[in-house]
């Protein structure tokens, strides 16, 4: 009795441990895959709040080729904008967080399409977010 009380107990936590990776899409994510952007008035309404400094957040999702999600939280608050990048790593599958902050988005519109970038980042880098196809 002990010894399956004892595996039951091992079974529970392993699936505890197992279950802190998992990823669940929100009805407000907006979600890319190749060419089809899913939600994509949840991103545009985020960039109108940016511009009106207004508070806003968004959640960009994305998958590697493994299938793996790739998460870009975005959140403006004080004329800044804080990009936090979550991705799984290794074989463990671990979650790992990134973060940089970034002063606008900048908008570059052409015929076919609108690329999204943030810009002034701490990192010195832009960041592309998203290209939405007209």
């Amino acid at each position: 009795m002990k010894k399956k009380l004892c595996y039951l107990s091992i079974i529970a936590i392993f699936g505890v441990l197992s279950g802190c990776n998992e990823f669940e899409l929100k009805e407000t994510d907006v979600v890319i895959e190749e060419d089809n952007v899913t939600n994509k008035q949840s991103f545009e309404q985020f960039v109108e709040h940016v511009t009106a400094n207004k508070e806003s957040n968004v959640r960009l999702v994305t998958y590697t080729e493994n299938g793996e999600p790739l998460l870009h939280h975005l959140d403006y608050k004080d004329e800044m904008i804080t990009l936090n990048v979550e991705k799984t790593e290794g074989n463990a599958k671990e979650r790992t967080v990134s973060k940089t902050s970034c002063e606008s988005i900048r908008v570059d519109e052409t015929l076919n399409k609108v690329d999204y970038s943030l810009t002034g980042c701490t990192d010195q880098k832009d960041v592309h977010l998203l290209t939405l196809q007209k």
